[in-house]
């Protein structure tokens, strides 16, 4: 029966009974049609007369629907086997008797009841076992039920061989999607043998037919995806019937992947690799949920094997610790791969940690990412202001980067925080805003009135506008000029106006950065 284990070891099989299978017979016996059974005469050795006059007498009674009978083969022994007999539509707990008639040899026809047993409430009958290998020559017979009281009969046939047939595969283990090849033999001639794996064979088994000798040509077949385990083929002949099983081993795909990086950072791309699916198989790949969109779609080659490059691009919404999922469409495995998302961890310096009001600084930075933009804030909380725009380089860096301006009315110290648009991770630094302290000396420092005289100033704000006045009076200044790029700045000549006595006090301004620096002159009198 199904399930059973081939005790088949090489081409040369134990010679055993081979008990045919029933090729399912149902006649019409209701709707007062005459039922059609071609092996009616052998079996009744009359020409059916007799059973119509029963149809005739039981039709009333008669439940719906045409009597069926089932034939199943089993083998006892290496050499022995036997035949169970079932069937249905039958009157309730009426006698029903189980015939057999066939052809033992030549010229010689056998007939015999095998057994009378009584139908059930249902109409069923079974399960009479005939002992076929042990009573039986090899040869071809039919099996009948014949109802008593309703004069129903009906009849499967089944073949009995002098061998068991013999099934030997190339292989007794393989992967779903490889090919092994059958050979088998010693089926009745000609009858149509049913592949099926683990079970009975279905609508759908795919079959063969067996030559006059009863060999079957080289069956070429596909492993199913199939659970990786233990199972049996079975071989079944539609009238030799009795079940020939192999134990066959499935293996499982056990695939594996490899990343080019198992940590990055945003807009980083990722290489997949991998081996051990089914060949030709799509892949799909999924992250962290295996009910998601995939995220890629792979194809394997025809070892199983994949490569795909730049197939992953780590982008800014994810974060932490994440798990790559890897599923065989086909063969349903799975490989899975651990990815981290890292942190960005940028760094940020100023050119200068110190500059007055007006001064300007640049800035130095790592870790950004490649060409992104950062944007630039006064401010380190929700009130900051943004600056400055800049730009990382190739390798995420800032290299004096920009030209911030220090606004005039500061003082004490500044917070610059700069956020990449993609990194989204802030790093500050503080620039400490410088108190100009800008001095000057007066050449000449003496003499009469109308002595021309110049104002050399210095540690003012480079590039400011810087002038001289006369004593406090800031009205009008005397002579202006332009700081250089380190504040210094030289005014004049101007005349030490008429009228001038004593100590004449001189003032620089920055006209940007308001810082002064006072000096004198001392008038001396014509003569002295």
């Amino acid at each position: 029966m199904y399930g059973g284990v081939s005790r088949n070891k090489n081409a040369l099989v134990v010679a055993c009974l081979l008990v045919g299978v029933a090729s399912l017979v149902v006649f019409a016996l209701m709707g007062g049609g005459a039922a059609v059974n071609t092996l009616g005469g052998l079996i009744s050795g009359r020409d059916g007369s007799t059973a119509d006059a029963r149809r005739t007498r039981t039709q009333e009674t008669m439940p719906a629907g045409a009597p069926e009978i089932r034939l199943v083969g089993s083998r006892v022994s290496s050499v022995d086997a036997n035949i169970a007999i079932s069937g249905a539509g039958f009157n309730a707990g009426e006698k029903v008797d189980v015939l057999v008639a066939g052809q033992e040899e030549a010229n010689r026809d056998i007939q015999h009841t095998v057994q009378t047993v009584d139908a059930r409430e249902d109409g069923s009958v079974g399960d009479v076992v005939l002992p076929a290998g042990q009573q039986l020559s090899p040869g071809s017979y039919a099996v009948s039920l014949r109802g008593a009281d309703s004069g129903r009969d009906v009849a499967g046939s089944f073949w009995v061989g002098k061998f068991l047939p013999y099934v030997l595969p190339s292989a007794y283990t393989g992967k779903p999607s490889e090919e092994i090849f059958i050979t088998a033999g010693y089926f009745a001639p000609g009858e149509t043998v049913q592949l099926s794996l683990d079970g009975p064979p279905s609508a759908e088994a795919p079959t063969y037919k067996a030559n006059e000798a009863g060999d079957l040509e080289t069956i070429q077949w596909t492993i199913p995806y199939v659970p990786e385990g233990k199972h049996v083929i079975y071989l079944t002949g539609e009238q030799s019937l009795v079940p020939m099983d192999i134990q066959f081993d499935v293996q499982g795909y056990h695939p594996w992947v490899s990343l080019s990086s198992y940590a990055s950072q945003v807009d980083e791309l990722v290489d997949f690799s991998g081996r051990g699916f089914a060949p030709w198989e799509q892949i799909n790949v999924y992250l962290n949920d295996r009910d998601s969109s995939p995220i890629v779609v792979l194809n394997a080659d025809n070892e199983g094997a994949f490569t795909r490059n730049r197939a992953f691009e780590a982008t800014k919404n994810l974060q932490g610790d994440n798990t790559l999922v890897f599923v065989g469409q086909v063969s349903r495995v799975e490989a899975t791969a651990e990815y981290k998302m890292l942190p960005s961890t940028p760094s940020l310096w100023l050119t200068s940690h110190a500059a007055p009001p007006g001064g300007w600084v640049g800035f130095i930075g790592r870790g950004f990412l490649p060409h992104e933009t950062v944007h630039v804030y006064l401010g380190s909380d929700d009130t900051a202001e943004e600056v400055l725009t800049l730009l990382a380089q190739d390798d995420g860096s800032l290299q004096n980067a920009g030209d911030f301006t220090v606004p005039f009315g500061q003082s004490g110290v500044l917070t610059l925080t700069a956020v990449g648009e993609k990194s989204k991770v802030p790093v500050s630094t503080n620039l400490e805003i410088m108190t100009l302290r800008p001095w000057m000396r007066v050449d000449p420092g003496g003499g009469p009135v109308g002595t021309q005289v110049r104002a050399e100033g210095h540690d003012f704000l480079g590039g400011e506008e810087v002038a001289l006045y006369l004593g406090a009076d800031q009205s009008s200044p005397l002579a202006t000029a332009t700081a250089d790029n380190q504040g210094g700045a030289s005014v004049g000549p101007v005349a030490i106006p008429d009228g001038s006595k004593g100590r004449v006090l001189l003032t620089l301004v920055g006209q940007k950065s308001g810082a002064k620096a006072t000096g004198s002159f001392d008038v001396v009198a014509t003569g002295q």
